[in-house]
This record gives C-alpha cells, structure tokens and sequence, in this order.
C-alpha cells in the first residue's frame, strides 16, 4: 500500500469570512492574516496602529506557543504575579473579558498548573485567583518571551525611538 504525501500549498491563500447577522447584513469581517498591510493605507495611524497590534500580538502568540499559552494567558500571568489574589470576576473586568470566556482561559491555567481557584472565605460562590509556583516561574518566562519579540518587533527602531515608543503609547491607553 503506497503512501500519499499531502502537499502543502506553496502561497498562503488568505481567506476572508463575512460574519452576518440573522438578517444577513454584514457585521463583522475576519482575515486569515490580520497583519497584512496595503502601502496605500500606511498614511493612515489608526489603521497602522491597528495592524502593527496585530502584528506583535501574532508573534508573541507564536513565540508563546511552546508553553501552551496566548498573549491574554501573558496578561492574567502578569497582574497575579504582582502578588495580589483577585476574584476571577474582577480579572475579567479588569481584562474587559466576558464570564464565560474568562473562566475557559483560567480552566487552561489550572490545568497548566498554573493558577489555582480558591474559595472566598466571605462568599463560596466567589473564586479568588492565584499564582501557583510553576506559575511564577512560567510567568518569568513569558516575561522574556515578550520581551524578545518586543526587540524583534521594535528593531527597525533605534534606541531612543523605541524609548519615545514605549512612553507615548501607554498615554494613548488613558481616558480623560
């Protein structure tokens, strides 16, 4: 009996999926590759701003794969490891994530071993958010994994354009 080989294709063909609603109007658009850019809309910031997220979200999602995690697995590791044991409730507005999708990422976590729940002592229904020691030290090593990509995503950027960077968009995030 031969085998048959499955050929990979030799050009990544983006696909693009119309999301509709009941009516049928269009909603929402998603792209295969979403850090695809067009040069007729790099004079555009938010459109840039939108796809160089895209762009370093990818690959931090990519580098993180190893470790079974995502970027947003990155932001939850990240306020548990400031020490603070928080609701699982709080975590999701503090991350503006859903209920339901914030407990699928913890039931990763836990069963990475990498956060435990633990009941309130005030009120069972509540489950309080912990970093485990395997936690802690994976945590150490997403730090770097980010920190990688970020050198890599940022190197067509000299030092102190990085720096300028990395102080402006963090004022871009604040409400006023």
């Amino acid at each position: 009996m031969r085998k048959t080989k499955t050929a990979k294709p030799a050009v990544n063909i983006e696909k693009v999926v119309s999301v509709t609603d009941e009516a049928g109007h269009p909603q929402a658009v998603r792209f295969n590759d979403s850090t695809r850019v067009h040069p007729a809309l790099k004079e555009y910031l938010c459109y840039c701003m939108i796809k160089s997220a895209n762009r370093m979200k990818t690959m931090v999602d990519e580098a993180l794969l190893p470790l079974q995690l995502q970027t947003i697995h990155f932001g939850i590791l990240s306020i548990l490891n400031r020490g603070d044991i928080i609701s699982q409730i709080r975590m999701g507005q503090e991350l503006g994530i859903d209920k339901a999708s914030m407990v699928k990422l913890i039931n990763k976590l836990e069963a990475l071993k990498l956060v435990e729940r633990i009941a309130d002592a005030k009120d069972r229904r509540i489950k309080l958010l912990k970093l485990t020691a395997q936690g802690k030290s994976t945590f150490a090593k997403t730090k770097k994994i980010s920190a990688d990509v970020e050198v890599e995503f940022l190197k067509n950027l000299n030092c102190s354009e990085r720096e300028v960077l990395r102080k402006i968009i963090p004022l871009l995030l604040e409400k006023k």
